[in-house]
């Protein structure tokens, strides 16, 4: 993995878990643990989907464990949940070949983290605009 690439999946997964809270707790009789984690609905392996917001949830680790477990589970959360106006605008994208220039999106990331910790923006909103 090169190292660009390695940068941004750590910012990503910072902002992404900025919302201090597993997006899934009270959705099912998972307890919830502490430790929140970055899950994405398509595989990080599409880099076309893999910088993009309306891929990932803020989960906890049991919760992140079970839906990776239990797919179907997963499924049924995400058509009950935000991201269900946008999985299918997700998954056609995840098939596109894309080139992705890390860099470049590791400093757009800095920006939009920025924008978070000072209050401008949220991630829902970010969500919402697909950045």
């Amino acid at each position: 993995m090169g190292v660009q690439r390695k940068k941004w999946d750590i910012l990503f997964s910072d902002i992404v878990r900025s919302i201090g809270h597993c997006e899934a707790q009270g959705y099912n009789d998972i307890q919830c643990s502490p430790q929140l984690q970055c899950a994405h609905i398509v595989t990080r392996k599409r880099s076309a989907t893999r910088t993009d917001f309306r891929n990932a949830y803020c989960l906890c680790h049991n919760h992140h464990r079970f839906y990776t477990d239990f797919p179907r589970e997963f499924s049924k959360f995400i058509t009950t949940t935000w991201a269900q106006d946008t999985y299918e605008e997700i998954y056609e994208k995840s098939r596109i070949g894309t080139k992705v220039n890390w860099k470049t999106r590791t400093e757009e990331l800095k920006d939009i983290q920025k924008k978070i910790k000072n209050g401008e923006t949220t991630l829902a909103e970010i969500r919402k605009n697909a950045i």
